[in-house]
């Protein structure tokens, strides 16, 4: 059975164990805190992924990367986007 979880994205480099086969359905803030949810199958073993943030305006230096989605901080002061690396 699947289930939505919630996972906070610490720094610009996070790593998030989740189940194997997760699927991010989006990248939001609640409150202060950058957050994606995903669905995921709790059963399923756990793996590392590996997650960047890259501000409007600055260089992406990978391109391994799927981009996840745009959130924005502070009322819209700065503007993120989120890939996963591949």
């Amino acid at each position: 059975m699947k289930t939505i979880y919630k996972y906070e994205l610490e720094g610009s480099n996070p790593h998030i164990e989740m189940p194997y086969g997760s699927k991010v359905l989006c990248v939001q803030m609640q409150g202060a805190v950058p957050c994606i949810w995903a669905e995921v199958d709790p059963d399923a073993p756990l793996v590392k992924r590996s997650f960047r943030i890259v501000g409007t305006g600055h260089s992406i230096d990978f391109t391994n990367g799927e981009y996840i989605g745009t959130f924005q901080m502070h009322g819209g002061t700065f503007i993120w986007h989120l890939y996963e690396l591949i």
